[in-house]
């Protein structure tokens, strides 16, 4: 319920997205690291096969694909023209998140969560350095945004989802090591 809760959220940011940079930004957090992992966590319930690492590494480089080849300055300008690809942009990253969460987050399940957190950590590093190269960069990427407005959607990226990356790891590592069995102790 919570995710159908954001993603009305997200989805309500529309009309602020498509004049400042910084909320088409934070419509882009919410549906990829808030929206994707709250959707995908019931689908650990379903009766598919768990995901190999391969699976996971494929999520991975296709989540990663997808959000640097959408924030390229040309798809991302392109999308903003027009409503039918700005819907295939936000389905791309929206979908491709969903199946990375899904895949990272069956690691704990399947009481392997090494791969997980290695491809949440990879998909963090990811997001931190799109989002540092457009804090730091010293002219517009994109039609229409002034600098400083392209800076804070920048840190938006940079800051806010390297925090929930951060947070789902230790979760991850939590939930895997609390459902492990206690070492005996040796006298």
């Amino acid at each position: 319920m919570s995710g159908l809760v954001t993603l009305a959220v997200a989805l309500a940011l529309h009309p602020s997205a498509e004049s400042h940079l910084w909320a088409h930004m934070i419509q882009h957090l919410l549906l990829v690291v808030v929206v994707a992992p709250l959707l995908a966590i019931p689908l650990l319930h379903w009766r598919t096969p768990r995901p190999s690492w391969a699976v996971v590494a494929i999520w991975t480089v296709l989540h990663s694909v997808a959000l640097w080849a959408w924030h390229l300055p040309g798809p991302f300008d392109a999308a903003l023209r027009s409503e039918p690809l700005h819907g295939l942009e936000h389905l791309c990253l929206f979908g491709t998140a969903i199946g990375f969460w899904w895949a990272t987050l069956a690691t704990v399940h399947q009481g392997e969560p090494g791969v997980g957190v290695a491809a949440v950590f990879v998909t963090a590093m990811q997001g931190i350095a799109l989002g540092g190269l457009m804090t730091l960069a010293s002219r517009p990427w994109y039609d229409g945004f002034p600098l400083d407005d392209q800076q804070v959607a920048g840190v938006i990226m940079w800051c806010p989802a390297g925090f929930i990356y951060t947070g789902v790891v230790a979760a991850m590592l939590y939930l895997w090591l609390a459902d492990r069995e206690p070492v005996p102790a040796v006298d």
